[in-house]
């Protein structure tokens, strides 16, 4: 309680309040929100709305989420990654792109969203599980009254030794995917979480792009389902093997994944199919991808048609040296 001690005093002696005062007001600061937040998390609002600057507190103070509340900055929290979003570009009005990443991220106090932006999304090089810490960081309030976390111009995100057990704001365990470790051989059993390393020894050269009914999920041929009448939707899919020595795989990689491993959009790779053809596609996706060692975490999955095991790739990255 050192810290909430501290604040306390500096309203009293910024603001001529008596003592008694600030506590009440703290109080009832903490009943409006319902008790979702702590004592020292009603203490900053109630600081911020009097206009008492409690930097010097913030930047040495290790917060916890449930003490977050808009308007914070050079906030240093720790927190374990929940989920990790595939990042969505965009063009700005001055017609630069731009692009944008969200995280979750909880503690056991709750869980909240961090948002990165362009550089800094090349930056954040984790996975779902790890503990970080985020340091020099601020919040703002989102559209429907929650809080998240963004990353300020000096912040920095760093990898830490210890455990945090997410809890939800209502106390339940908040359940993390975890991924096994695994030799290829070793794959064995449908819908487990794995992590592999490999490399690629072959691309699949079939249609990347695919059309499918959004009510029947059904693959059509056409831009629209004859059944449903209605507007068919693409489908970017990539497929390959991924070989550690031991066995090898098949890997579907959609969407985004597909889009990051061809390092094309998905209307690049329409362009280059109808230009070039399909073969000069797969040619460029082979010289980049042929040469390279990768991490991949996935879901194992039951080809239906053949029966064999697979694994859609939930994210991946490309190693630079072989571990």
């Amino acid at each position: 309680m050192e810290e909430f001690v501290k604040i306390v005093k500096k309203i009293v002696e910024e603001k001529d309040l008596r003592e008694e005062e600030v506590l009440k007001m703290i109080d009832e600061k903490q009943e409006e929100f319902e008790g979702i937040i702590s004592k020292v998390g009603a203490a900053y609002v109630v600081a911020k709305e009097l206009g008492v600057n409690l930097k010097e507190f913030e930047e040495d103070e290790e917060l916890k989420i449930k003490d977050l509340t808009p308007g914070m900055s050079s906030v240093n929290i720790k927190v374990k990654v929940v989920r990790i979003f595939d990042e969505t570009r965009f063009t700005r009005k001055d017609g630069s792109e731009g692009k944008v990443k969200n995280i979750l991220v909880g503690d056991e106090t709750g869980i909240t969203r961090l948002v990165l932006w362009d550089e800094q999304i090349d930056d954040f090089d984790y996975e779902e599980g790890d503990v970080i810490e985020i340091i020099r960081a601020y919040t703002k309030e989102t559209y429907n009254g929650n809080v998240e976390l963004r990353l300020g111009n000096y912040g920095l995100i760093k990898k830490i030794d210890e455990k945090i057990e997410v809890k939800d704001k209502d106390g339940g365990e908040v359940v993390i995917r975890e991924y096994l470790n695994k030799n290829i051989v070793e794959i064995n059993k449908d819908k487990e979480n794995i992590s592999i390393k490999g490399y690629f020894t072959r691309l699949f050269r079939k249609e990347p792009i695919l059309r499918f009914c959004p009510k029947c999920k059904k693959r059509i041929e056409g831009e629209k389902c004859n059944i449903h009448n209605i507007e068919s939707e693409k489908l970017l899919i990539l497929s390959g093997i991924i070989d550690d020595g031991t066995s090898s795989i098949i890997v579907n990689f959609f969407r985004q994944d597909a889009e990051k491993l061809a390092g094309m959009y998905e209307e690049e790779i329409e362009e280059v199919i109808k230009k070039e053809g399909k073969d000069a596609f797969y040619e460029r996706v082979e010289q980049r991808l042929l040469k390279g060692f990768f991490k991949i975490k996935g879901t194992v999955k039951v080809n239906d048609y053949n029966n064999t095991l697979e694994v859609t790739v939930h994210n991946f990255k490309e190693l630079k040296e072989v571990i």
